[in-house]
């Protein structure tokens, strides 16, 4: 019996006989089969009875898989994020701490697979890069994502830097126009990189999108 009503033989019950023992196999506990359990024998006219209560923790809600911790996309390619749960709760996207649907209504796509939580953007763009959360607010629980959004560009230089001639003692000047800013740019002599503070040799520098380097007193070392 559970909470004083017969219980019948079904896929979820099973009355198992053995030798002495007799047993009650419940089949997926759920939190419904939380209740007081009896078993009655009877022999004649005499009766007894044993009751023992069944109490069902649920499981906590974790994440099975979190968001990776950095993420880098290309500027213009799409966005995935994805993230699993261990049991069907709702969850909240947030970018920098606000809820998407605040942020840019319509750019972001969530969906649910399963246990599975993504978020995708079609089309990344430099307004995507943020840190990006998934919470289950119900068990107080989160995971984040640092998303980079990065622009390739093939050709960095407009121009090729072009050879120089300078006699003796003079002062050659390599220029060439870049692209867009970056911060990455290197100069060399064969594999020796040239360092960026001026010095009696050379002088890097950047005026809008041209770089220069310049060599002074140039010589047949250089």
């Amino acid at each position: 019996m559970k909470d004083g009503s017969n219980l019948r033989e079904s896929p979820k019950h099973k009355f198992i006989s053995d030798g002495k023992d007799r047993k009650l196999h419940i089949i997926d506990v759920q939190l419904s089969d939380t209740g007081e359990y009896t078993c009655v024998a009877k022999l004649g006219n005499k009766e007894k009875t044993s009751t023992a209560k069944l109490i069902v923790e649920e499981l906590p809600v974790k994440f099975v898989k979190t968001l990776e911790e950095e993420v880098t996309v290309v500027k213009t390619q799409p966005m995935y994020l994805s993230c699993e749960l261990n049991k069907d709760k709702d969850v909240v996207w947030t970018k920098d701490g606000k809820k998407l649907s605040e942020t840019s209504p319509g750019r972001y796509q969530t969906n649910i697979i399963g246990l599975n939580r993504t978020l995708t953007i079609v089309a990344a763009d430099d307004m995507d890069a943020g840190v990006y959360t998934c919470t289950v607010e119900s068990a107080n629980i989160k995971c984040s994502s640092n998303v980079k959004v990065v622009e390739v560009i093939r050709d960095w230089l407009v121009k090729p830097i072009r050879d120089q001639h300078v006699k003796p003692k003079n002062t050659a000047t390599f220029v060439a126009d870049i692209v867009k800013d970056t911060p990455n740019i290197k100069w060399y002599k064969g594999e020796e990189e040239i360092p960026l503070e001026p010095n009696d040799k050379t002088e890097l520098k950047k005026e809008d999108n041209k770089i220069y380097l310049i060599i002074k007193n140039a010589g047949p070392d250089d």
